[in-house]
């Protein structure tokens, strides 16, 4: 066939789309004298409809400088075919600065567009986030959504945010705690911030404010400020919340700074909750990642028990990454509260340290639909370990239990039908006691939930000690690790 010919069929195929929306059309094609093709054709219905506008676009700014998150229902299509493209657009000034002559705002607007990005369809919830704007002002969004046909939508409603300016903006409080609760009222603690995020030296001509929730979540509509304070200069703050605080609840408390009347907030603390075990929770900015510390490993956490000489928060930072079927990477570190620095050498005394990240929709705009593909990586400075982990279906999220913090990644791999080990961290040599490592770990993948048990012996045979599980790990785990802290039995 040459290329005339081919161009022929081209214009056949496309004169009976045109023709027969919704039909199946027999074709044969005479290619050369000696080849005939039989093709069937099904010619989708009401391509060239073009989908519904978005009417529920909402901007909010996020706590970084110049930053917006855009969140919104992918609309509804003709034929309910996927939505694949989106043009988005925003300036400082509003439709209604031009008299309400939506194209030419749009038309002066700045904008992206995002060509198969977010490819998804009708109804699914999606995020997306717009930096480098301008601080300080506000900003007005809107968009169009264009099908896999290219037929572009009407322009959504209006949406704006003030995005936050670029100022000596406190670091998050730490050393938050929950110190009683009886069956009325809760008592936190927390202390006194003592730097700014670029390290400059913190002034007590501020507040501080309390948030509380019924809900371990990220979700900024679910916590309300119930109380707020000045900074009076000293190191450490006592309250005791007695507002409508009943046992038959968890509660759930943040605390954040305020400086320069309300243009300077910082990051929210960690979460403490209310719960016998106390945890202590620390959450990515776009909510997709966890770590769940239970209070007896949480400790080290606060200065009166670690060897740091200050309070630790951990920070989770979520990466941008290029890499083929890597749904998301995020860095945990512990942070000191001293001078805004990483601890580098951070790690809690057993693998009951939870980390979970969740898959999906949303601004990393991924295809894939089902947890049992995923698993969690771990680098540990040189390569990608895998871990495996629990997935949950339902919160669509991948955890896994470990006492180390670094980088770790959410990937589409194949996951084990038997039991494997999956990981040994150190790479099974190790020296016991040793200043820079104690224990090795094995992390193994359990599907078929059997019982799972490990011991050490010595080069003779003898039974040197039993290994302990890590995490919360029992029998029917999925997913787990066996610690040796290199002791014998006796200790």
């Amino acid at each position: 066939m040459n290329k005339y010919q081919h161009n022929l069929i081209k214009i056949l195929l496309a004169g009976l789309i045109a023709l027969c929306p919704g039909s199946i059309v027999p074709l044969r094609l005479q290619a050369s004298v000696t080849v005939d093709v039989d093709v069937s054709v099904f010619v989708r219905p009401s391509h060239n409809i073009p989908p519904e506008a978005v009417d529920n676009l909402t901007a909010s700014a996020t706590d970084k400088v110049g930053e917006v998150k855009l969140e919104w229902t992918v609309p509804q299509s003709s034929g309910n075919i996927k939505i694949s493209d989106y043009y988005i657009r925003w300036s400082t000034l509003s439709i209604a600065d031009y008299d309400g002559d939506s194209s030419l705002w749009w038309e002066k607007a700045s904008g992206i567009d995002l060509i198969g990005t977010l490819e998804n369809f009708p109804g699914t919830e999606l995020d997306y986030f717009i930096d480098n704007l301008t601080g300080g002002k506000r900003h007005y969004f809107a968009l169009k959504a264009a099908d896999e046909f290219g037929n572009i939508s009407p322009i959504s409603n209006e949406s704006s945010a003030k995005v936050l300016a670029e100022t000596l903006r406190p670091l998050q409080p730490a050393g938050v705690r929950v110190v009683d609760v009886t069956d009325n009222q809760v008592s936190l603690r927390w202390r006194r911030v003592v730097v700014n995020e670029d390290f400059s030296s913190y002034q007590f001509r501020n507040r501080y404010e309390v948030l509380r929730s019924t809900a371990r979540t990220a979700d900024a509509d679910k916590w309300k400020v119930v109380y707020s304070t000045a900074d009076s200069g000293l190191s450490k703050f006592i309250w005791t919340d007695t507002d409508t605080v009943t046992s038959s609840y968890i509660y759930y408390y943040k605390v954040r700074a305020v400086s320069g009347g309300d243009e300077s907030v910082s990051r929210p603390s960690m979460i403490v909750d209310t719960t016998k075990e106390r945890h202590i929770y620390a959450v990515s900015g776009d909510g997709k990642a966890w770590i769940d510390i239970p209070g007896e490993i949480g400790d080290l956490l606060y200065r009166e028990n670690n060897r740091y000489e200050t309070d630790l928060f951990i920070d989770i930072e979520k990466e941008q990454h290029s890499q083929k079927n890597v749904e998301s990477i995020y860095n945990f570190r512990a942070v000191r509260s001293d001078n805004a620095q990483p601890e580098k050498s951070f790690i809690f005394s057993r693998s009951q340290a939870e980390i979970e990240i969740g898959y999906g929709s949303g601004s990393s705009g991924s295809s894939l639909s089902s947890g049992g593909h995923y698993s969690l990586y771990w680098f540990n400075g040189i390569e990608w370990i895998k871990l495996g982990g629990d997935v949950d279906g339902f919160n669509s999220t991948v955890s896994i239990f470990t006492r180390s913090l670094g980088r770790y990644a959410l990937m589409e791999t194949y996951r084990s039908s038997r039991f494997e080990i999956i990981s040994i961290q150190p790479d099974k040599i190790f020296t016991p006691r040793a200043a820079y490592t104690n224990f090795i770990e094995f992390k193994y993948s359990n599907p078929k939930e059997a019982s799972v048990s490990g011991k050490i012996y010595d080069l003779r045979g003898a039974l040197v000690a039993e290994m302990e599980k890590g995490g919360t790990a029992t029998v029917g785990d999925r997913s787990g690790s066996l610690v040796w802290d290199g002791k014998d039995s006796s200790g």
